[in-house]
């Protein structure tokens, strides 16, 4: 008695659409070569809103950002790009020439650190950057661009983010302006005592002390500052 053995076919597997059809890409680009580039990188946004992790629309944010004359702008989508592709070389590439055109040294240096390993090539290692307000670290540096280049845009939720774990004076100014745009006018204020303590000569903190103090508890609050003004220098013109 022989056995019937049914073969059955395999089913041809489908592949899965693309999360954006390179129609929607090609739409953008149009878009923006007409002229309209702020209106494509709205719905491009609203686009990776809904796709994050469709890595070609950071590249692509990047490419039209740089249609039109915002440096800060084509930085940001360039940071942007690399925190979506760790590995890509172009993302890399362009943060590296973008930061050193808009004056982010220090975050320069590390775009173009990372490439260096992405081509197997040495990285170099950086010395400290000097300010008025004292030595920062390269890893200081680095956190003083990056928070910079975020409140240039706008966008002071990440900034702040960027600044967890550091308390060196610069970057205390820079949190508490955060502070403030964020609304927290005590945070803000306790953010520039802080870094006036630690440095009197930090003239940027104690100008905002003495403004926040008047704005939360009037002429009274700022009585106890008299001597410190007194004995503070005046800033060269």
């Amino acid at each position: 008695m022989k056995l019937l053995i049914r073969i059955r076919k395999k089913k041809p597997t489908r592949k899965s659409p693309p999360l954006v059809e390179s129609a929607q890409l090609d739409a953008l680009l149009r878009l923006a070569r007409a002229g309209k580039v702020e209106e494509a990188l709205d719905r491009l946004d609203v686009i990776k809103a809904k796709h994050p992790d469709f890595k070609p629309l950071y590249g692509l944010a990047w490419e039209i950002a740089g249609m039109i004359d915002d440096p800060h702008g084509v930085v940001a989508r360039a940071w942007d790009w690399t925190r979506a592709s760790r590995n890509s070389q172009p993302a890399w590439q362009a943060l590296s020439e973008d930061s050193a055109d808009a004056g982010y040294y220090a975050l320069a240096l590390h775009a173009r650190d990372r490439l260096n390993v992405l081509l197997n090539e040495a990285v170099k290692t950086h010395d400290d950057f000097t300010t008025p307000l004292g030595v920062l670290r390269f890893d200081e540096a680095l956190a003083n661009d990056t928070v910079r280049l975020l409140m240039a845009v706008g966008r002071f939720d990440q900034a702040l983010v960027e600044l967890e774990g550091f308390d060196n004076v610069m970057l205390l100014n820079n949190a508490a302006l955060i502070c403030f745009h964020l609304g927290d006018v005590a945070g803000a204020l306790h953010r520039f005592e802080t870094g006036w303590h630690r440095s009197p000569g930090n003239l940027f903190a104690l100008e905002h002390v003495v403004r926040l103090r008047l704005w939360k508890g009037g002429r009274d609050a700022v009585a106890g500052l008299a001597d410190a003004l007194k004995a503070t220098p005046a800033a060269p013109r």
